[in-house]
C-alpha cells in the first residue's frame, strides 16, 4: 500500500462522494466531515493545504483502472469529473476552508 499523507483517506472519501454526486462536494456530508475534522484539529495545515490536490490526484488512479479495463463509459465519466474538479478548484477550496 505504501506511505500516504495523513489526509489521503479523507481525500479518497470526498473524491468518491463527488464522483457519485458532484453537488455533494460543497454541501452535506463533505462539509460536515471537513468542519468536524477541522474543529477537532485532526490534520495539520499542510494536510489541509493539499486536500484538493490529493482528491484530484486520486482520480488518476481511478482513471488508470478504467483504462486497463477499456471501459469507455467510465473513462469519459472520470474525465468529466476531473474537469469539474479542476474547473471548481477555487470555489471548493474556499468553501472547504
Amino acid at each position: 500500500m505504501g506511505i500516504k499523507p495523513k489526509i489521503y483517506d479523507l481525500a479518497n472519501l470526498i473524491g468518491c462522494l463527488g464522483m457519485e454526486y458532484p453537488e455533494g462536494l460543497n454541501q452535506g456530508f463533505s462539509l460536515s466531515a471537513i468542519s468536524f475534522l477541522r474543529q477537532k484539529e485532526i490534520y495539520d495545515l499542510s494536510s489541509w493545504n493539499i486536500l484538493f490536490d490529493f482528491i484530484l490526484a486520486s482520480r488518476f488512479a481511478w482513471l488508470s483502472e478504467w483504462l486497463r479495463r477499456k471501459d469507455l463509459d467510465m473513462i469519459n465519466l472520470e474525465l468529466d469529473y476531473m474537469q469539474i474538479l479542476y474547473n471548481n478548484r477555487k470555489i471548493l477550496t474556499s468553501i472547504w476552508s
